[in-house]
């Protein structure tokens, strides 16, 4: 079986997609299948892709960056086609995807839309009206006419029924690549509480209403018990708009690292008694998995698919109002180290049962045999209805 992974950029930078895609791929050749990615060079001299490996097919960038039309990327699918078995396409509304459904249409070759959560509401409501028109020119059919629609969660399965996709939905989660063996959780200091956000800096991760959270906690605390690290970067203008706000309420212990990669991102997320993730909206949130994997309790919003923090005790899953949020850090401050040691443990059997590499990578294995004949029982992960 011959799969070739289709997606715009590979970069560092581009945070959970690409990290999830390159994971998943990584495990599908650990359980023996030959699997390729396409995807866009870097565009900028710093800019570095997430791996230089020979299985990696590097596009040179196109001069049209809103949309990428890429010539170059219509000739190598259309003189290499023939070599793969099914298409799996990451992400939607951009050149590279859309060229990749065409060409899978075009020779009849089975394809699966990995959708990133680039379907919900708060995702089609940034850049509305582009993505209006884009539906009705090529995204809705290239979507109807893929063979499955892969989602991460029950919630993106459910968005994907609202908008009247029929198609056979898998849902598997993204995966992780796990240190084994775990490292071991040692105990912290608490004379100062480290709380930490890992992510792009952008408006649906509700940045703004952390930061209203911390204003609220710290009036109950001694501020100087606590500090919050906010890990990632984004737009300039975003970044400074939440610099001001920091600013106006004069908090003090809030730092920003910038974004951080390999080594630095790991100790920086170990380093964390908490991990926050405040999101109007998330498709899955790698981070989440990256955190539990080292033994850090979660408190992520219900705009996340984070229930299994409250099912496997290991972190919160809450309404993301200031209020509410600023009571469920307070509640994380008090509790004793024990409890959060307990937390962590369940946390790492979570990830390690749930969402490692290869578990998540056979699921997918399963899935592309299904494809590739329909005749044989459906896996319990795929919905028909």
């Amino acid at each position: 079986m011959q799969v070739l992974h289709i997606i715009s950029t590979l970069n560092k930078s581009s945070g959970g997609p690409s990290l999830s895609s390159f994971t998943l791929v990584k495990g599908l050749q650990q359980v023996g299948l030959n699997i390729e990615m396409l995807t866009f060079a870097p565009r900028k001299e710093n800019e570095r892709l997430i791996s230089e490996e020979v299985f990696i097919w590097k596009l040179p960038y196109s001069l049209f960056p809103k949309w990428e039309y890429s010539l170059s990327a219509i000739k190598f699918l259309k003189h290499n086609h023939r070599q793969f078995d099914i298409f799996h396409i990451h992400g939607l509304w951009e050149f590279l995807p859309h060229t990749a459904a065409r060409q899978a249409i075009k020779s009849k070759k089975p394809y699966i839309f990995t959708l990133r959560g680039m379907l919900y509401p708060s995702a089609l409501e940034h850049s509305n009206l582009i993505k209006s028109i884009a539906s009705k020119f090529f995204q809705d059919w290239d979507l109807a006419c893929a063979a499955v629609l892969h989602a991460t969660c029950e919630e993106e399965y459910r968005v994907i029924r609202s908008l009247n996709f029929t198609n056979p939905v898998a849902i598997i989660p993204n995966p992780i690549a796990l240190p084994f063996p775990f490292e071991v959780i040692e105990k912290k200091c608490r004379k100062v509480v480290r709380y930490g956000f890992v992510g792009r800096l952008n408006f649906i991760k509700n940045i703004e209403g952390l930061i209203e959270a911390w204003r609220l906690f710290l009036k109950d605390v001694n501020s100087e018990r606590v500090e919050l690290v906010i890990v990632g970067d984004g737009e300039k203008k975003y970044k400074r708009k939440l610099e001001i706000l920091i600013h106006r309420a004069e908090i003090k212990n809030i730092a920003f690292t910038g974004f951080l990669d390999g080594e630095d991102k790991e100790k920086m997320i170990s380093s964390f008694h908490y991990l926050l993730l405040p999101s109007k909206s998330e498709n899955f949130g790698m981070v989440v998995t990256e955190a539990l994997s080292k033994g850090v309790p979660v408190i992520a919003s219900k705009g996340t698919p984070w229930k299994d923090l409250e099912d496997f005790r290991c972190g919160w899953w809450v309404n993301n109002e200031p209020q509410n949020l600023k009571s469920y850090i307070l509640r994380a401050f008090h509790q004793e180290e024990s409890e959060r040691l307990k937390m962590g443990i369940a946390g790492q059997e979570l990830v390690k049962n749930k969402y490692s590499q290869m578990a998540v990578a056979e699921e997918m294995k399963t899935l592309y045999k299904w494809v590739l004949n329909r005749d044989t029982t459906p896996p319990t992960f795929l919905k028909l209805d």
